[in-house]
């Protein structure tokens, strides 16, 4: 039997837009409501010394996971068109960059403790800074219109470097790392998955082995070794993207060889088993912990996401149904436009003094609040994107 066909008219998946939108639609319900109070404990983050995994904890790890499985189809479409491999890696270079500029502001801004701006000002100048850098500006044929976007790019540069300069942390600290922020995080994700695809896309055994050895990597680091320290962010967060990219090159070995598509959901649903067995395993040695990125945080959310994509590829991509809802579509095409739409939306409503009822920042009433306005972000993305405003790395 010949597998279906895998992809929808645009040449992508839709297994992954389903999965990447799902994921940012509940990261900004659970970004929102992390305000609420009343809501039941496993709604939240754990602790960083709790033995727990709430529904706010699957959040960044299934983005991460999402990443993996987009990077060989984005990867592999630009070589296939003739970008070559040092040219494809300088795009990986470029893009990783921006995540971590974008990352280090954010990181910054949750630091904010002064100076000639108000707190909601620079918050609205850097979203402001950052579309005019990334912004999808439309493609023309007329020299005074690409004139015009270099122009932008170049205000957007000049308004983020001026807020570099004038920025004043708590206690008057300058702009600094205090951590990578998440973008930050995804952006060393991507680039350390992005540049071992490189090097194993051709071969589903060398993907499979460097899979493993940066599980084994994860496990060293949180035993206490750490053969690779110069790598940026933890190996359990590369063991999440190269995850994602083994999916990925086992459903194209899969489809090349013409093999049923089938084979992959019960390869699934085997290596969910699998990685639960080695939840009950690390759980002796380590605690279920995001914040501390533990193994058996690692391979209880591998655990989830393994079957998860396998039923919405069933769904989806088997059976040649393509289509997203638009409800939830563009926090699958347009996500990192998602991403920054509250920043802009909480800075504008501090600015403009925008009252709040405090019964809609408590139980039930808060938590519907945050999912209608996660829907809002998700539809406002939407709305941009028509107008040709999309961040796009």
């Amino acid at each position: 039997m010949t597998p279906k066909t895998l992809t929808n008219t645009s040449g992508r998946l839709t297994t992954i837009d389903l999965l990447r939108g799902a994921t940012m639609l509940l990261m900004l319900l659970v970004n929102d409501y992390a305000g609420v109070r009343g809501l039941p404990h496993w709604f939240y983050h754990a602790a960083s010394n709790e033995d727990m995994l709430g529904i706010s904890d699957i959040v960044f790890p299934a983005f991460l996971f999402a990443l993996g499985l987009s990077i060989p189809f984005a990867l592999q479409k630009r070589l296939d068109r003739g970008d070559g491999l040092l040219r494809t890696a300088g795009h990986v270079l470029l893009r990783s960059l921006a995540l971590v500029v974008m990352g280090l502001f954010t990181v910054n801004l949750e630091n904010f403790g002064g100076g000639p701006l108000s707190y909601p000002l620079w918050e609205v100048l850097m979203i402001v800074g950052f579309f005019l850098i990334w912004n999808d500006y439309p493609r023309s044929d007329k020299p005074a219109r690409n004139t015009l976007w270099w122009v932008l790019r170049g205000v957007g540069v000049a308004l983020l470097v001026t807020l570099f300069l004038i920025y004043e942390g708590h206690d008057g600290a300058p702009f600094q790392q205090h951590w990578w922020g998440i973008l930050g995080l995804i952006g060393w994700t991507y680039l350390v998955c992005a540049i071992l695809y490189l090097f194993t896309r051709r071969s589903l055994l060398a993907t499979a082995v460097v899979w493993v050895a940066v599980l084994l990597l994860a496990f060293l680091q949180h035993s206490g070794i750490s053969p690779l320290r110069f790598v940026p962010s933890d190996w359990t967060l590369h063991a999440f993207g190269t995850s994602g990219i083994l999916v990925s090159v086992l459903l194209r070995h899969l489809n090349e060889k013409g093999k049923d598509p089938k084979i992959l959901i019960c390869t699934l649903f085997g290596a969910a088993v699998a990685m639960f067995v080695g939840y009950l395993l690390c759980h002796p040695h380590w605690i279920i912990s995001k914040i501390q990125a533990t193994p058996t945080w690692l391979c209880l959310c591998l655990a989830i996401f393994l079957p998860a994509t396998a039923l919405i590829y069933a769904l989806t991509d088997m059976r040649d149904r393509h289509h997203i809802p638009r409800w939830i579509a563009p926090a699958g095409s347009a996500t990192l436009t998602c991403y920054m739409i509250p920043y802009l939306w909480y800075g504008l409503d501090s600015l403009l003094g925008i009252p709040h009822p405090a019964a809609l920042w408590h139980g039930a009433p808060g938590f519907f609040r945050a999912l209608i306005f996660a829907l809002l972000c998700v539809w406002i993305a939407g709305a941009l994107s028509k107008m040709k405003i999309k961040l796009k790395l």
